[in-house]
């Protein structure tokens, strides 16, 4: 089953891990049939691979007249383990469960007889996805704050590697976004724009400077000199 990434070196063991994981635990049987099938599959890999990092895109590449529904893998329809895990992904939409989610999972588990270690360590693996991408953005948030303590004001060579780490950590737009405005007042691209701006204030002011001193140390020689300061005179000062 070949597949590839939409993103240009991407790492492919994330992808992997779950297609491993899909048919280890059986959770890749999404209609509960018993069956997973290649197109099950790749949905449940891709799913939570997107999960860790959003902006990867994986895609399926089939052979010709291959269909996505080709048989692989048999799941344990009545495993009470597999009936919690698919619980628990259908409750997973952050780095932890919510106060009701994890309420309705352990009276789910003590309904399935489960033990709490078991319940635990499923609910760890359903959740890893969530959590890393969780310290990504810490991760992000950190590597800001640390450029910032060096250099109050970041140097466009700062700025361009901010850039490529963030891309290498494959965070969605609107993260990178939101913690950015809270360590720079904006994000990186019109922080960016801001002190360039700002740069091109100050040339221009040295520029004023430069001219205004100029003007004054022509004028004091021409004083000194005793000329007349006639049209001609000014017009030289400029």
């Amino acid at each position: 089953m070949p597949y590839s990434f939409e993103e240009k070196g991407a790492d492919r063991s994330i992808y992997t891990r779950y297609l491993v994981e899909g048919i280890a635990t059986g959770a890749a049987d999404e209609d509960g049939d018993g069956i997973i099938t290649v197109d099950e599959l790749h949905r449940y890999a891709g799913r939570k691979v997107k999960e860790t990092s959003p902006v990867m895109s994986p895609t399926l590449i089939t052979l010709k007249d291959e269909g996505f529904r080709i048989r692989i893998a048999r799941s344990p329809q009545d495993d009470p383990k597999l009936k919690y895990r698919k619980e628990a992904e259908r409750r997973a939409t952050a780095a932890e469960f919510t106060i009701p989610a994890k309420r309705l999972l352990m009276a789910l588990r003590t309904e399935l007889g489960l033990l709490e270690a078991e319940a635990e360590a499923i609910e760890a693996e359903v959740l890893k996805p969530h959590r890393e991408y969780q310290r990504k953005q810490q991760e992000y948030q950190e590597i800001l704050r640390q450029c910032l303590e060096r250099e109050p004001s970041l140097s466009s060579r700062t700025i361009d590697d901010l850039r490529d780490y963030r891309a290498h950590l494959r965070l969605k737009p609107e993260d990178v976004a939101a913690i950015e405005r809270v360590a720079l007042d904006n994000d990186l691209e019109g922080y960016a724009e801001s002190l360039e701006r700002q740069s091109k204030q100050e040339q221009q002011q040295q520029e004023e400077t430069r001219r205004r001193q100029r003007y004054e140390q022509e004028f004091s020689r021409a004083l000194a000199a005793g000329y007349p300061l006639d049209t001609f005179v000014r017009e030289g000062l400029k």
